[in-house]
């Protein structure tokens, strides 16, 4: 009896020691994995930080920029969308009515047609965007047409007289770009 009952004694001594070496390797990995896991977040953060840090020396978001030149040449993030200059040409229309809600790039698109249509267009605008992979359009169109662009965005007054000033200053403006015109043999006396 007193050796089954040493032998019993034993065997529940060597579980318990078993079951508290169990418990303490169980909250070691649990630990280690948890400093692990600390430490991939960290890393993770640090990559995506020093990516954000490597995206503001390269892009910046233009946010509320609607001209195309400035967004190219000062190398903020931007959309290709001159594959739509290709389509108004290739799928000609007398009027391109362009619907879409707020903030859906409109203005941003009109100044993009601008810059691509103007006498005096700076090609490089162009550069490694689609528009530039239709080399025969390009060479037919870009640069070739006075381009008259009138924005009413900034003709807000109060009263109906402000307004009309405003118009007329916003017109006369676009109107003075074209002075070289005047002097075209290509224009009547009329014209």
């Amino acid at each position: 009896m007193y050796s089954a009952k040493r032998t019993e004694m034993v065997l529940n001594a060597e579980r318990a020691r078993n079951t508290e070496r169990h418990k303490r390797q169980k909250k070691y990995k649990i630990q280690k994995r948890h400093k692990m896991q600390k430490g991939h977040k960290i890393q993770k953060r640090n990559k995506m930080q020093k990516g954000f840090k490597n995206m503001e020396k390269k892009m910046k978001l233009p946010i509320g920029i609607e001209n195309f030149k400035k967004i190219r040449k000062d190398k903020f993030y931007y959309v290709d969308k001159t594959g739509l200059i290709a389509e108004l040409l290739n799928n000609w229309g007398e009027v391109n009515l362009f619907t879409r809600p707020r903030r859906f790039g409109k203005s941003l698109n009109m100044s993009m047609l601008k810059y691509f249509f103007e006498y005096g267009c700076d090609s490089t605008l162009f550069d490694g965007l689609k528009i530039a992979e239709e080399q025969e359009l390009c060479e037919e169109y870009m640069g070739k047409y006075p381009v008259i662009s009138v924005t009413l965005k900034d003709a807000s007054a109060r009263d109906y007289k402000t307004a009309q000033n405003m118009l007329c200053s916003i017109i006369g403006n676009e109107a003075m770009r074209f002075q070289f015109l005047s002097e075209s043999s290509r224009l009547s006396g009329r014209e």
